[in-house]
């Protein structure tokens, strides 16, 4: 990884693991998969993943944040922009897309 990598743990999947998710300095989010455990990790990147976590906005130097912000018991994806901006993708289900907001 190189500068301004920004690595979180989001449990992407609704399993009983985490995942690692890394913005990279292009704005990009990295998602590798844990195929070991909570207590002995072990990640490999995933593209599938990394492909439903790109988005349009590529104008983000953003700071990504992952939580159930609707209640849906799925994981959502919260990001923040350089202007302060704050943008909600919602998780559509699967674990695995994430819808980009509308307008």
């Amino acid at each position: 990884m190189r500068s301004y990598s920004a690595p979180i743990r989001p449990n992407l999947e609704g399993d009983e693991d985490n995942e690692l998710v890394v913005r990279v300095a292009n704005g990009n989010l990295l998602v590798f998969d844990n195929n070991g455990n909570s207590s002995n990790p072990s990640f490999v990147y995933s593209s599938s993943k990394t492909d439903s976590l790109q988005f349009d906005e590529k104008k983000f130097n953003h700071a990504p944040f992952f939580v159930d912000i609707d209640g849906d018991n799925d994981t959502d994806l919260i990001s923040g922009k350089e202007d302060g901006e704050l943008t909600f993708f919602k998780n559509n289900g699967n674990y695995t897309h994430f819808l980009s907001p509308s307008g």
